[in-house]
């Protein structure tokens, strides 16, 4: 299976990848934008992205396993399963700042790290959460357990029934 307890995961500290950014780059502008601020990140640190070309999904899974961080840019659409695989990954996860409504509640340094969009604080945040893996740990495990317990499709249908709802009352 891809996805397997927290305890069975590699602790971040001995994770081997500081930063990756596993995506179609292709998808939209804000995906692209950013290659030129994680290459200059790659200088100090060990990035690995898709801009060579495209993981399997196997080795996506292995390397968002390896990965102490993961950034997640949105896409066509701005709530996508690839950032909730990354947090199940137990990885860090790096997401743009949330422009909708979404299923679950993301909060900024408690459970995930926010992007702006134009990028100009993410080296110093990867510096930061880098520098200190014990907050950057207990994050990451916070992301996990979201995704984890809110992720299931008891707890999706339940969100969808409440929106659905929300439509019919007004």
């Amino acid at each position: 299976a891809a996805f397997t307890g927290i305890d069975e995961l590699k602790p971040f500290y001995e994770r081997d990848i500081d930063v990756s950014y596993l995506c179609n780059i292709h998808m939209n502008y804000q995906r692209i934008k950013i290659l030129p601020v994680l290459d200059k990140l790659g200088e100090r640190y060990k990035v690995i992205t898709t801009k060579n070309g495209r993981f399997s999904k196997e080795e996506f899974y292995k390397l968002s396993k390896q990965s102490k961080i993961s950034v997640s840019i949105a896409g066509r659409s701005w709530d996508a399963p690839k950032h909730y695989e990354l947090m199940l990954c137990g990885a860090l996860l790096f997401i743009s700042r949330p422009s909708i409504e979404i299923a679950i509640d993301l909060k900024d340094g408690e459970n995930c790290v926010f992007l702006e969009n134009d990028f100009k604080h993410l080296e110093k945040q990867v510096e930061y959460y880098i520098n200190n893996p014990a907050l950057s740990s207990s994050i990451a495990e916070k992301g996990y357990n979201l995704a984890k317990n809110y992720l299931g499709n008891d707890k999706l249908a339940e969100y969808i029934l409440k929106i659905v709802k929300g439509v019919i009352k007004t």
